[in-house]
């Protein structure tokens, strides 16, 4: 599931809890469930997850995270 990898390069960057936090308020902003994400709604996702992305990642890394979550949204549509 695409939503799972896309957690999988979340995890290499933050905790888990941060990972899972940053996650669910996405998903309940949009009143999905990581189940229900089809592909448009997993870009929209990551789309807003970037937000609270800048808060918890170095500067430095956001470049190589964007990219990597990029990878993720490109290889499976």
């Amino acid at each position: 599931m695409r939503y799972g990898l896309m957690r999988e390069v979340l995890l290499s960057y933050l905790s888990p809890i941060l990972v899972d936090s940053v996650l669910t308020r996405a998903l309940d902003a949009r009143h999905l469930t990581a189940a229900s994400v089809d592909e448009a709604q997993l870009a929209e996702l990551a789309s807003d997850i970037m937000v609270g992305l800048r808060l918890f990642v170095p500067e430095e890394r956001l470049p190589t995270l964007m990219l990597a979550l990029a990878d993720v949204l490109e290889s499976h549509t």
